[in-house]
């Protein structure tokens, strides 16, 4: 059984960005504008492939190197104080309160703990810090997908939890010599229900020429 019949990978400079937030585009003075940024054409490419056969990415272990994620930076580094100034309004970290709630919710007799119907994905480190994984399900799959030390990877599974396919690098759907044969940012999963299809993104390329390949 093939899981996906087709995945559709092109490269392209431009992007609608969501939200509210508009792409910068350049106005007749050459400086930077507002509005939308018109990308190069791209031309699809077409693959018809059992992800199963595809080559598993191995797992990270301990003592192996890991990467650090570049962190934003307000100020030089060679500052007294490089992080956000105090001014910038935060968030709260609520994470110790929804640990609490969570524990308090998984006790004995309460009703997620009498809920079968529950699956618990636990993936290790992948080397990189942060990771910054992300998921979506359709009726019958979980799509899983984490950066990594070699490459971003995405994982498949069933609605029971079971591992199907990978994890399998993004870089492995590129063709040979394509810029998006490169991984080198987040990796963005949804499920389109409204068109019953799937929609992978990742930034790939190493030089001036980056993409966006979906």
């Amino acid at each position: 059984m093939k899981l996906f019949k087709r995945l559709a990978l092109a490269a392209g400079l431009g992007v609608l960005l969501p939200g509210g937030l508009l792409a910068q585009s350049t106005i007749d003075d050459g400086g930077p504008g507002f509005g939308v940024q018109v990308g190069e054409p791209v031309t699809a490419v077409s693959i018809d492939v059992d992800l199963r056969s595809l080559p598993v990415v191995p797992e990270w272990r301990p003592g192996q190197s890991m990467r650090e994620a570049a962190k934003r930076q307000y100020h030089p580094l060679e500052s007294r104080n490089p992080h956000a100034p105090a001014n910038f309004r935060t968030s709260p970290d609520n994470l110790a309160e929804l640990q609490e709630i969570w524990d308090r919710l998984q006790g004995p007799g309460s009703e997620f703990a009498t809920r079968d119907t529950r699956i618990s994905i636990n993936n290790g480190s992948t080397g990189v810090s942060p990771g910054d994984p992300v998921v979506d399900v359709n009726a019958n799959y979980i799509l899983y997908g984490i950066n990594g030390s070699s490459g971003t990877t995405f994982t498949v599974y069933n609605k029971a939890g079971t591992k199907l396919a990978g994890p399998t690098s993004f870089k492995s759907l590129a063709p040979s010599g394509d810029p998006c044969a490169t991984s080198v940012s987040d990796p963005i999963i949804h499920y389109d229900r409204m068109a019953n299809r799937w929609f992978m993104l990742e930034m790939g390329g190493t030089s001036s020429s980056n993409r966006l390949c979906t």
